[in-house]
């Protein structure tokens, strides 16, 4: 089973613990030492002629490690390459980073 998506929500909140708890992993932190990505989602947004940062991993690649086992990512673009003002540009026209893995299947 792989369980992909747009969780609008961070590792700390509960949805995450309860994914891992249930005997899913996920493919980006098995292969990368333990860690999520710093962001799959980066925006400003004004309220109140504020202008505010929103830079969070809230995308996830989850997998039963029966039958499957990563094997490598797709490398995702640091803020520099993405360019100043966030997501969407014009190379990731996507307010969300693409996250891949690629599995070998038992």
């Amino acid at each position: 089973m792989i369980v992909a998506g747009d969780f609008n929500g961070e590792m700390d909140e509960p949805f995450y613990s309860k994914i891992l708890n249930s005997g899913l992993r996920s493919s980006y932190r098995v292969l990368m030492n333990d860690h999520e990505p710093d962001f799959t989602t980066w925006k400003f947004k004004s309220r109140n002629n504020v202008k505010t940062e929103e830079c969070w991993s809230v995308d996830y690649i989850f997998y039963k490690p029966e039958g499957f086992t990563p094997i490598a990512l797709l490398k995702l673009p640091t803020k520099k390459e993405i360019g100043p003002n966030g997501l969407p540009s014009d190379n990731y026209p996507s307010d969300h980073l693409a996250l891949e893995t690629k599995f070998i299947i038992r």
